[in-house]
This record gives structure tokens, sequence and C-alpha cells, in this order.
């Protein structure tokens, strides 16, 4: 969308003209934010209006693994706006790129362990440790959205995603293509 022809006003263009239309906001602007990549818990954030700019849209970048491209995923992403008041894309690295030698590391630490050392040793940084109970009661709220998802054909050739709707999603074959298929999320 951003320079993509003469007519485009590019970043700086679009910056201005939201600048301008949110000056009637208050100084600050309040929203939620994902703690974690497995979309459990959220944080209230509050930000300037100037920094909230850069808060606009939430983008995902994950690898492409297929247990990442499923129906569930999709009618969250679909969801997003409605779930924590803000619009997201989810774009898939293409097989083994965006990966380096941390990836799969997480698992040899006792996730209640590695919290309190974090919260002890690590100062700056606010954390929130997700207990079971907490990922059982989200797991129950959700599987009632779930009961109702639709599998979206071709996942594996798609690289980006893009919400239309509560129930519709854009599947674009790489993050930079123009031309998408769409497809509904539900029954």
């Amino acid at each position: 969308m951003l320079d993509k022809c003469s007519e485009c006003p590019g970043l700086e263009g679009l910056l201005e003209a939201l600048t301008n239309e949110i000056d009637n906001l208050p100084k600050e602007v309040v929203f939620k934010q994902w703690v974690h990549t497995d979309r459990a818990d959220l944080i209230t954030r509050l930000l300037p209006k100037d920094e909230f700019l850069n808060h606009l849209k939430m983008v995902y970048f994950s690898d492409g693994a297929s247990q990442y491209k499923n129906k569930k995923n999709f009618i969250n992403l679909c969801q997003h706006d409605n779930d924590f008041g803000l619009i997201a894309e989810w774009n898939f690295f293409a097989t083994s790129h965006g990966k380096n030698s941390c990836d799969g590391i997480g698992g040899t630490t006792k996730r209640e362990d590695m919290f309190k050392y974090c919260a002890e040793k690590i100062t700056g940084i606010t954390y929130i440790f997700v207990s079971a109970q907490e990922i059982k009661q989200t797991e129950a709220e959700l599987m009632k959205r779930f009961e109702l998802c639709l599998t979206v054909k071709g996942t594996r050739g798609y690289h980006r995603f893009v919400p239309v709707n509560d129930n519709e999603i854009r599947c674009f074959t790489t993050s930079t293509s123009e031309e998408f298929d769409e497809h509904n999320c539900v029954y």
C-alpha cells in the first residue's frame, strides 16, 4: 500500500495524516497486548499517542510449520480485533527460514522456575506467569469457537493471512503478494 505508486503518500505522509486525525485523542492511549505468543494473556498498555501510531496493527511472523497453519489459528486471527481491540495479520517464513540456534531451546527449563528467576534477577521487564489452570480455562472458552471452524484449503501454499472480517480470511502466496484468495473460516 505504501510507496507502491506515485499517488501513495508513503510512510511519512500516512503518519502525518494519522497524527492529524488523533489530535483530538487524550494525550495517552490505552490498548491491550499479548504477553506470550500463545495468545493466552493480555496486558493493558498505556502509550503517548505519538508512540501509539506504531502499534495500530499487530503483524506476526513465525516459521511456516504446518501446526501453525490451521483452522483454529485462522479463526483466532479473524477474531483478533474483537478479542484484543487490535487488528492483526500473520506471515510465515518459508521452510527453514527465520530460524536460528535458539529455536527449540525453550522447553529445557521448567516454566515456573524460569519465571521466578527472571522476575528476581532481571529488572525493567514485567513478567507474568500463566498457570496451567488459566490455560485450561482459556482452552475451554476457545473450544466453543473452534467447533464451527472450517479448514482453509491449500494453506501450505500461502504465507500471509489477513482477516477480512470476523469469519473470513485473505490468503496470499507471499508476504508481498497483491493477489489473494478469500476463505470462510466458519460454517
